[in-house]
Order: structure tokens, then C-alpha cells, then sequence
């Protein structure tokens, strides 16, 4: 399972992971920005994206926060970035495996509040476990809460000396 990573500059905080996908490059880009994929992986995303820079990602937390986000970075097939809620960076970059036929998708999230380090760890991790398994042609495939409660242990024993409780 691969684990994401932490990395701390100036105040600020970034999340970085990877997945292995199968496809090209090209076919993971056509799919990151389709707004109805989109919406099935990323966290409270809408399905309203106008994809183009400077373009807007419209997000709704289902409790009555609805916030933006806004294209900084599109450069097909190998960059999508933007920022989100004005502060938060998430940044996907694609690049072809060594046959060709693949595509190593590497993902980060800048973001200010060490408070939220683990809680955003567990959920990127799985957010981008379903975007694979959604890529793969599978439904979906949320954890239980267990599982998630797991994952969040293990994140913390990561970063235990980067956040506060």
C-alpha cells in the first residue's frame, strides 16, 4: 500500500503520493479533468468545472459550506493544478512509466494547518485509491470506517512530530 509522504517549508504544509495506473498518460488526464469522474472521486466536488485556466472548480461540503476552486495549471497530458477554497494547492502531475503503457500519477497537496495533516493524508489516500480503482472500470471502493480509523493510526504514528492533535 503506498503510503503518502510529508514535506514542511516556510509554514506550509504538502502531502505527496503516487499510484500506478495503467493507462497513458493522456487517458488519466481526459479523466482527471472530466468533471463527472471528478466528482466521484474528489471530496465534495460538484461535477462544475470549467476546465480551462483560470477556470473555476465548484465544491459543496454538503452541510451548507460551498467554496471554489480555480484552475492554475493545465498543460494535457501531464499537468492539472489549482487552488482550492484560495489557499490550499493541489497539483497532479502525470509522467509515462518506462514501457509506455502507464502512467505514474503523482499528487500533492500544499495546505497552512499542521492540524489537519492526518485527517488529509487518510482522505487523499483514498480519494486516490478510488480514482485508480474508478480508472480500472470498478465502482467506488470506500473504506469502512475501521479501516479508515487504521489508516488514520498509521498516518499519525508517520507524522507524529509534524502535527498537533
Amino acid at each position: 500500500m503506498p503510503y503518502g509522504q510529508l514535506i514542511e517549508h516556510d509554514h506550509r504544509y504538502t502531502l505527496y503520493f503516487e499510484r500506478k495506473l495503467r493507462f497513458t498518460p493522456s487517458v488519466v488526464f481526459d479523466a482527471l479533468v472530466d468533471p463527472n469522474i471528478f466528482a466521484q472521486w474528489y471530496p465534495f466536488a460538484t461535477g462544475v468545472m470549467d476546465v480551462k485556466v483560470g477556470g473555476h472548480i465548484k465544491f459543496d461540503d454538503g452541510e451548507g459550506a460551498k467554496y471554489h476552486g480555480m484552475i492554475t495549471k493545465l498543460d494535457a497530458p501531464r499537468e492539472f493544478e489549482f487552488i482550492e477554497d484560495t489557499t490550499d494547492v493541489i497539483h497532479i502531475r502525470l509522467e509515462a512509466t518506462e514501457t509506455g503503457t502507464g502512467t505514474l500519477l503523482k499528487f500533492s497537496h500544499t495546505f497552512e494547518s499542521p492540524d489537519w495533516i492526518v485527517p488529509t493524508a487518510t482522505g487523499w489516500h483514498n480519494c486516490l485509491n478510488v480514482f485508480r480503482d474508478i480508472m480500472n472500470g470498478y465502482e467506488a471502493n470506500w473504506p469502512m470506517p475501521d479501516e479508515l480509523t487504521a489508516l488514520a493510526h498509521v498516518y499519525e504514528e508517520r507524522f507524529a512530530s509534524n502535527y498537533t492533535k
